[in-house]
């Protein structure tokens, strides 16, 4: 019977990783680490510019951390972080909200961007994938 209860722990504990943000000298920073060690350490840019969602994908049976970070009065910066390469592998910078959708092989990001004259910001889909990234402008 003890087995199957490990087997079962087991087989529910699908990440190989945990985050969490501490306050390093007074710096929201997010941790990432494997079962032992620390493997990648993000101060945010300053202290009012933390963390506002992070979500853990699975793609191509590798995890990576999907987390959206606070930029100034309205903007928002995605940063997606690998731990297998130990380092942030993609980052856009909005200066407005950003929309993220998860689908089981792309991370899509709606993005407004600058605007061509008329004051409203053009809005893009932004294509993630481990192997590539595409934009495009969209019609909302």
């Amino acid at each position: 019977m003890s087995k199957i209860i490990i087997l079962l722990f087991i087989s529910f504990n699908i990440w190989a990783y945990v985050d969490e943000i501490n306050d390093i000298d007074g710096v929201p920073t997010l941790v990432i680490k494997d079962q032992e060690n620390i493997i990648i350490t993000f101060p945010a840019e300053s202290v009012v510019q933390g963390l506002k969602f992070k979500k853990w994908v699975e793609m191509n049976k590798k995890e990576y951390l999907v987390t959206v970070w606070y930029k100034g009065a309205h903007g928002e910066v995605v940063r997606i972080f690998s731990p297998e390469s130990k380092k942030m592998i993609y980052e856009h910078r909005a200066s407005w909200p950003v929309k993220i959708k998860y689908m089981p092989n792309q991370i899509e990001i709606i993005t407004p961007d600058q605007s061509t004259g008329n004051g409203i910001p053009d809005k893009y889909l932004i294509t993630w994938t481990p192997t590539s990234i595409t934009k495009r402008m969209i019609e909302e």
